[in-house]
């Protein structure tokens, strides 16, 4: 994970490192408190509205105690996963439309994608086919892994629906209308009980849901059971519910598909809590 920060420049025309560590120590334990481990996390000052950092290093005579890579170096230094390039192909699709064929967008998360390749898209289970590859406006003959791409699809009557995937035809990937997780609180208004409803995101989609039974309440450092079946969870705690949503959604346990089995909870514009698929539960009958 790469952050960049935009950061208050002083009277004088310079960039406060004062200020930069502030946000540092603020945010860095919000980080950790979700899961990120601080060797994972590149921080850097960079400025969109003057352009600084972006492409090339920060000039000296704004902030000399910088000696860090510009935004565009760190992203070229990371290493694409071999897994990620030799894994099955896995495209969660935010949105899709009607040309001469069908046209699904999105980001390609494994695998690679070729014109002539068959898939299925998930929910529905259709067998398409993949006429034309294209990303940035420019045609492909390959994809590769965290490319946006625009693919063209033969197969399929409707255009699919945001929050539907795109995977193997031998994926075990399908609609599931229950699941439990275990959840980090991070900013509750109110206490969450059974009955509490907010909006999960969850890749590309974003349904309804609503937290039907707390299950145990975790201890934070070590993650093992604390106490059985809390009556209510708060901002700071960590524990495992089952959650149940209005529609179905494709997800999988994160340690099968960590993709598929990473979400949020929001609510009244807040993030209540993150959350990692346990398991699932109650697949949609009929559905592949």
């Amino acid at each position: 994970l790469t952050l960049t920060l935009t950061l208050t420049v002083t009277k004088g025309g310079r960039w406060s490192e004062r200020r930069y560590n502030e946000i540092k120590a603020a945010l860095g334990p919000f980080l950790k408190q979700t899961g990120w481990k601080p060797k994972d996390v590149t921080w850097m000052p960079i400025s969109g509205l003057l352009g600084e950092g972006l492409l090339k290093k920060i000039s000296p005579r704004l902030c000399d105690w910088y000696k860090g890579p510009s935004l565009l170096e760190a992203l070229d230094a990371l290493a694409l996963p071999r897994e990620s390039i030799d894994g099955p192909v896995l495209m969660p699709i935010t949105e899709s439309y009607r040309e001469r064929d069908i046209m699904l967008v999105g980001k390609l998360e494994s695998g690679t994608v070729k014109p002539g390749d068959k898939y299925k898209v998930v929910p529905g289970g259709k067998t398409v086919t993949v006429t034309s590859l294209a990303a940035g406006g420019g045609d492909l003959e390959e994809a590769l892994p965290g490319e946006s791409l625009q693919i063209g699809v033969t197969g399929m009557d409707a255009e699919a629906h945001s929050g539907a995937v795109l995977c193997e035809l031998n994926a075990d990937v399908k609609p599931v209308v229950k699941l439990e997780a275990q959840l980090v609180v991070l900013d509750a208004k109110h206490v969450i009980t059974p009955g509490y409803t907010a909006m999960m995101h969850i890749h590309t989609a974003e349904v309804p849901c609503t937290v039907y039974k707390l299950t145990a309440e975790l201890n934070r450092k070590t993650g093992e059971v604390a106490k059985r079946h809390p009556a209510f969870a708060r901002t700071g705690m960590r524990v495992t519910a089952k959650l149940r949503m209005n529609q179905p959604i494709v997800a999988k346990p994160f340690k099968d598909i960590a993709k598929l089995g990473r979400f949020m909870l929001r609510s009244e514009g807040r993030t209540i809590a993150v959350g990692t698929v346990i398991r699932t539960a109650k697949i949609l009958e009929g559905s592949k």
